[in-house]
């Protein structure tokens, strides 16, 4: 618990703060100040955040969204027009444990896309347009425990050692 500084006397008879209660204010400023901070942190444009959340359902996106705060665990693009997830930009995202891209277009190449996330947990991207799983679209996915890749119309290949 913060105390009130102690307050000293000058020779001119003004008042003046103790060097530790200096201190104690500059810690509680910065304190505060850390606290505003992480309740502006930038959120995607028309989506919503919440402490280590980032929920863009339904947006209409077609891009994968930017200014994704560094520290999101849980990232939710579902119901959107996402037809690629960049690998670079995900790859800044290195404690996300949840990404959920259902219901979008993505579909082609996913080779290498997660290989910046190793942390994940939990990947859907059902109801989408993936043509193909190959040894090195989830390899790099070594603590994947739920992988939910239904409804894929168009997925007409699944390479033997995909799953390994």
């Amino acid at each position: 618990m913060l105390k009130a500084p102690k307050e000293q006397s000058s020779p001119e008879g003004a008042r003046t703060m103790a060097p530790s209660g200096r201190a104690q204010a500059l810690s509680f400023m910065f304190l505060l100040g850390v606290g505003m901070a992480s309740e502006g942190i930038d959120c995607p444009n028309r989506c919503h955040c919440q402490y280590l959340e980032v929920n863009c359902t339904g947006q209409q996106l077609r891009e994968f969204p930017t200014a994704i705060p560094l520290d999101t665990r849980q990232l939710i693009l579902v119901a959107n027009n996402i037809s690629y997830l960049p690998a670079v930009e995900l790859s800044f995202l290195a404690d996300l444990v949840y990404l959920d891209c259902r219901k979008n277009l993505l579909g082609d190449d996913l080779d290498f896309t997660f290989i910046g996330v190793a942390r994940l947990v939990y990947l859907d991207l059902s109801f989408n347009n993936l043509t193909q799983v190959t040894f090195s679209t989830f390899s790099h996915l070594l603590s994947l425990v739920v992988l939910k890749i239904s409804d894929n119309p168009n997925l007409v290949a699944i390479e033997k050692d995909a799953f390994a």
